[in-house]
């Protein structure tokens, strides 16, 4: 599966594609300009204002994928951190409840979470916990989750905790389950102002590809747009990542190839 495939399947405008690489697990969540892949979270940063997703009215920020395995908790933890960076409040949200992997990913441990909150145990303001990773950046674990945790997903206490995260954070950044099989990320997407929908080349199936499309239409899923995860680079000195793009700087005088550049196998996993 290639770039173009996807604009071909999908009428989501694909804002970021984010690079492979084997990095040490605590430094994939720093914040490091001189990275390539902290620069395509940089990246990542600016086209979401282009996307229209800003501080003030449009700061719920939902990221799900098809299946589990594309990379999605990644990409919400680095998102989040670079964001924290400019010095706004971001609370990073665990909302995959069927299978809580955030707070692993960042180190976090908590007793009490959003299933202990929509079962009524926990009070709103002792959710939000800070993070450890930035000064800025604060996190809700999933809690104490069971295997009927959708059936706590409820309106009126899923919209009380976003509108409460809203007042005290300029950013909130949702994990949520993989769209497949699972109806938690359509119903958290109706509070939220942007979807960020994970693709892993040569891992996510094109069905589900297909399937954004169809989303769109029914407005299952809000405001799509997609991040492909996990481009191992290829071609000319092995430095060109991506589709047709390049990234000043990298390349040391070295004269840039008339061919297309094509995507890769990936191969990273988090």
């Amino acid at each position: 599966m290639f770039r173009h495939d996807i604009e071909t399947l999908t009428n989501s405008p694909v804002i970021a594609e984010i690079a492979s690489g084997k990095f040490n697990k605590k430094r994939m969540l720093e914040y490091d300009t001189k990275t390539l892949m902290g620069q395509q979270f940089r990246n990542l940063r600016t086209a979401l204002a282009y996307f229209n997703v800003n501080g003030e009215s449009r700061k719920r920020i939902l990221i799900t994928s098809a299946i589990s395995g594309e990379g999605k908790s990644f990409i919400a933890a680095n998102l989040a951190i670079t964001l924290a960076v400019t010095g706004k409040r971001i609370v990073l949200v665990d909302f995959d409840l069927n299978n809580p992997s955030l707070s692993k990913k960042i180190n976090l441990h908590s007793n009490t979470g959003i299933a202990d909150y929509l079962n009524g145990n926990v009070a709103l303001q002792e959710l939000a916990i800070p993070t450890g990773l930035h000064a800025n950046l604060y996190a809700v674990t999933a809690g104490n989750a069971s295997a009927e945790a959708t059936e706590l997903i409820t309106q009126e206490r899923v919209e009380a905790l976003l509108n409460f995260l809203d007042e005290h954070f300029d950013y909130v950044i949702i994990d949520s389950a993989p769209v497949t099989h699972i109806s938690d990320a359509y119903m958290l997407s109706a509070f939220c102002d942007t979807t960020l929908y994970v693709i892993r080349h040569n891992y996510t199936p094109k069905i589900f590809i297909e399937q954004i499309k169809e989303n769109n239409k029914t407005g299952s899923l809000k405001n799509v747009a997609i991040i492909f995860n996990d481009v191992r680079a290829r071609g000319y000195n092995n430095k060109y990542y991506g589709y047709g793009y390049s990234y000043p700087g990298l390349y040391k005088n070295k004269k840039t190839p008339n061919k297309q550049i094509a995507l890769l196998k990936t191969s990273s996993n988090l």
